[in-house]
């Protein structure tokens, strides 16, 4: 027995689901790499990366201005020319993505496809770096593409009148969510601990946590049984397998390779009465639903469902299955 789907029974729906990642230097697919200018190093694989990340995201965009350059200074002013350093992108125009820090050396952190999915959540990254005696920092983003430290005490400056913890001052690097890379910027020099490299000098023992981005793409079938329908069963076993005085019965024989042996049954292709074993005198026969099959127009499965136990069909009764595939 079969019935034709319609259009509208047939859906497709796109979730998107979050999975939390806890990563750290020892795991796979993480990619540290120390980043220079040319003008401050000639080492070929260090400054390559410096320019591919120059170009890609911190180039000037042209009317918006162009990004700061050289090193901070507590008297510039970010904000010297309309936009000047700031990308708004999309839903983040209110919220814009700070760039003007990008000086001559800094750390990239590049999270491999397999591990950040589609992207990593806005607001979900968390980096802790112990790489060394004088570094020992931890970072998040704001959701908007900044990170900034969460240890208010290592702010620039922490006077909330000035700036926020994550403010075009304060922040200290970028995340960029769709790529998974990760690129810390500010060198902290104004700390007095260290080298004056307290954020870039990290990267080799480090730690990690964020919600990555997945999405699940689901074809639901709407598949409707009216009361009237799916009433019968064409088993041949229904009319004679369990009889006992052998009317109408057809013997079929074959061999059972796995008990090596002949074996026979008999069904019947006669008799169109139902086996009254099978039949209750209160509601009559009732078919029990055990799988669902869906085919192409050319009779071809394409999938095939089996309940966890077979399901009562009554008869008069209206019936809807929602059948998903994920993919």
């Amino acid at each position: 027995m079969a019935k034709r789907l319609r259009t509208n029974d047939i859906r497709f729906i796109q979730t998107t689901v979050h999975k939390t990642m806890r990563i750290d230097s020892e795991s796979d697919g993480i990619n540290t790499v120390t980043f220079q200018s040319s003008s401050e190093l000639q080492n070929t694989t260090v400054t390559n990366y410096y320019n591919v990340i120059n170009h890609l995201w911190y180039k000037p965009i042209p009317q918006l201005g162009s990004a700061v350059s050289g090193s901070f200074n507590a008297t510039d002013n970010p904000f010297a020319g309309p936009h000047r350093g700031v990308y708004p992108v999309g839903e983040y125009e209110n919220n814009p993505q700070y760039r003007w820090k990008f000086h001559n050396h800094g750390l990239l952190i590049d999270i491999s496809g397999s591990n950040h999915g589609e992207g990593i959540k806005p607001g979900t990254f968390s980096y802790y770096d112990n790489s060394n005696d004088h570094v020992s920092f931890r970072l998040k983003d704001d959701g908007h593409g900044n990170l900034y430290n969460a240890d208010e005490t290592q702010l620039y400056t922490q006077n909330p009148l000035t700036a926020s913890i994550s403010s075009s001052i304060n922040y200290v690097g970028n995340i960029f969510y769709d790529h998974g890379l990760v690129v810390i910027s500010e060198t902290g020099s104004y700390h007095s601990t260290g080298s004056g490299q307290y954020y870039v000098s990290g990267g080799t023992n480090y730690s990690m946590s964020y919600d990555n981005n997945l999405t699940i793409n689901t074809l639901e079938f709407t598949c409707v049984l009216e009361g009237n329908e799916f009433n019968w069963s064409n088993n041949p076993s229904l009319f004679s397998s369990s009889r006992s005085d052998g009317v109408s019965l057809k013997k079929v024989e074959w061999f059972d390779e796995h008990l090596n042996q002949t074996r026979s049954a008999g069904y019947n292709i006669i008799d169109p009465y139902l086996n009254p074993d099978f039949v209750r005198t209160e509601d009559g026969f009732n078919p029990y639903i055990t799988h669902i099959g869906l085919y192409n127009s050319h009779d071809h499965a394409i999938m095939k469902t089996t309940f966890p136990h077979p399901i009562k069909k009554i008869n008069g009764e209206k019936m809807t299955f929602k059948i998903q595939m994920d993919f």
